[in-house]
């Protein structure tokens, strides 16, 4: 291994030895090449005084004023588009009562699904929204066989399962939220006037036993 170590350091040097002369004689050897003489003055061509240089690569050609006020002698003049007359506006009507304008700083009426939605689409939505899955493909249909098996007149309707059951559990939704609304008004008109809200708490009341 020694003997390995010594040979790799050996070979090394030996490299370093041979490079370093060939670089020098490289360097030694542009140093000393000759310069080319310069060209004679017969050969040389004088440039006037009044000629102008060529333009740098880089430098932008600009056009003379005369090429320029010939480009722009055969070009047809802009003029601007003329300012149309501000249009005066009707006069009032003597017999119409003129107000001031009045901003409305109020959010926009918010529409239920009854007030967008046809009859059709509703019964789809509480179907869709009340009934599982599961149940319209199985519960559905055979409570609508048991109709037919126990009133069979039923079958003039046609066939029309879940649809008995999405009615049934829309109107019981509606009903909780309209009985909503009416605690909301009790509760306000207790702060109000008292006697007031006892009449609205038994109309309250009704509503909810004619709705069941």
């Amino acid at each position: 291994m020694i003997l390995h170590v010594r040979v790799g350091e050996a070979l090394f040097v030996l490299m370093v030895a041979l490079v370093a002369p060939g670089r020098a004689a490289q360097e030694q050897a542009a140093a000393n090449a000759p310069v080319p003489p310069p060209a004679p003055a017969d050969k040389i061509v004088p440039v006037p005084a009044g000629a102008s240089r060529p333009p740098a690569p880089d430098a932008r050609l600009k056009l003379s004023a005369k090429l320029a006020g010939q480009i722009s002698s055969s070009l047809p003049a802009w003029k601007p588009p003329m300012a149309k007359p501000a249009g005066k506006p009707p006069p009032f009507d003597p017999e119409v009562v003129q107000m001031k304008p009045f901003y409305v700083r109020e959010n926009r009426v918010r529409l239920t699904e009854t007030d967008v939605l046809t009859d059709t689409a509703q019964l789809k939505m509480a179907e869709a929204k009340y009934l599982s899955p599961l149940y319209r493909v199985t519960f559905g249909p055979l409570s609508q066989i048991a109709a037919y098996y126990f009133n069979f007149l039923t079958i003039l309707h046609g066939w029309h399962p879940n649809e008995a059951e999405a009615v049934t559990l829309y109107r019981q939704d509606e009903r909780l939220k309209m009985l909503e609304k009416l605690d909301s008004l009790v509760r306000l008109e207790k702060i109000a006037d008292p006697k007031e809200a006892k009449e609205l708490q038994r109309i309250r009341y009704e509503a909810a036993a004619a709705s069941r």
